[in-house]
């Protein structure tokens, strides 16, 4: 059972792990969450509210950086943005000044959120300012790039912005374009709680996703205790079930399909999307026409991960990107599509169209921390 937590705003998760880390904003702190060991403990701030290098005043958006093994935090109160490497004692302000809020292109005013791209840049919900502001990687002084600096309703104007994340960087353009072109049925598979289906449908259509299957998994709230809910959020994202969830679905799907179809499987590096499809490629070989992996930052994207996750896959099987527009315009017949041929002329061999499947996890990735904090509350 854990215990401690006074007001949770915001979660993040180590993906390599499985460790959460959770903002407790009235407890001015940010808590580490070990799932396999059942512990909790202070990793930042703890120390009262204040604007010391050793505190937290209200700390909300929270995000996990893999590369340097530290927790981004939106110190709302103190209205900077602050870097905090796990193990330390003190954090080092990225953007913003301590104790000073102010609208100027280095200063917050209560930030509430706050994200990366993958290539470093950072972009802040600078909620006081009705604004959102962008930082150049290592960068103190931002860009406002939505809002106009007043609160309002127009297309222009943001009204207290609590959060930030990133568009889906042309993913719905790529599936749109193999719908069309190739004649592709698209199953979406997910380990999020089908509870929040709706929600996710609603951002499909708002992001222009194309319609198709949906496959997610059940969370049982058995108990509307706080410490009993966390309990159950944590069991539901551990790496293993979600990892035989997703099996058992692409599984499915390929058993129940004709035989003549082959699968087109695209996911994340921030989960386990390149182990798994790695292990179906490997079970059916004949039946996994491309496995795509998007680098999304947070994720743990050396080669190393890469080769042994795709381990006795033929190396054309299989490649990794980090923007859509790095990804086919077609699936076949095209010079920049899959080819076929397994490398060896060179030529792309048509197929018939409607005989592919897309297999897709990677726009989950996006919204997992948010739909985490809402199944909590």
């Amino acid at each position: 059972m854990f215990s401690g937590l006074s007001l949770p705003i915001a979660i993040t998760r180590n993906a390599n792990t499985g460790i959460l880390y959770v903002t407790d904003s009235v407890a001015n702190s940010v808590v580490q969450i070990d799932p396999v060991a059942n512990t909790t403990t202070t990793v930042a701030g703890g120390n009262g509210a204040g604007n010391a290098t050793n505190q937290l005043d209200f700390p909300n958006g929270i995000y996990f950086d893999s590369a340097t093994n530290s927790l981004v935090i939106a110190n709302t109160d103190v209205h900077n943005i602050v870097r905090w490497f796990i193990g330390n004692n003190t954090a080092i302000v990225l953007a913003g000044t301590a104790g000073i809020s102010g609208n100027t292109s280095t200063l917050l005013d209560t930030p509430f959120g706050v994200t990366f791209d993958s290539m470093g840049n950072m972009y802040v919900a600078d909620t006081g300012n009705n604004r959102i502001q962008f930082f150049r990687a290592g960068q103190t002084v931002g860009t406002t790039i939505a809002g106009t600096g007043t609160a309002g309703t127009g297309a222009s104007s943001l009204n207290t912005p609590s959060a930030v994340r990133l568009d889906n960087q042309g993913m719905s353009q790529a599936y749109r374009s193999w719908e069309s072109s190739d004649q592709c049925s698209i199953h979406y598979v997910s380990a999020m709680p089908s509870q929040l289906y709706y929600a996710t449908q609603t951002f499909l259509n708002k992001e222009n996703f194309p319609g198709g299957s949906f496959h997610m998994r059940h969370l049982k709230l058995a108990d509307s205790d706080k410490l009993n809910l966390i309990n159950s959020i944590i069991d539901f994202v551990k790496h293993d079930a979600s990892r035989k969830h997703k099996i058992s679905v692409i599984e499915n799907i390929l058993t129940y399909a004709s035989i003549k179809q082959k699968f087109v499987m695209v996911g994340d590096s921030g989960e386990l999307d390149p182990e798994i499809y790695g292990e179906i490629a490997r079970k059916y070989p004949d039946r996994i026409k491309m496995i795509f992996i998007r680098i999304v930052p947070g994720g743990k994207n050396n080669n190393s991960r890469f080769e042994i996750a795709f381990r006795n896959v033929r190396q054309d099987k299989w490649k990794t990107f980090s923007d859509a527009t790095e990804l086919p315009k077609k699936l076949y017949n095209d010079t920049n599509s899959i080819n076929e041929s397994g490398g060896g002329d060179g030529n792309i061999h048509s197929v018939y169209s409607n005989n592919t499947n897309i297999l897709s996890t990677s726009l989950f990735y996006i919204i997992i921390s948010v739909l985490l904090t809402l199944i909590y509350f």
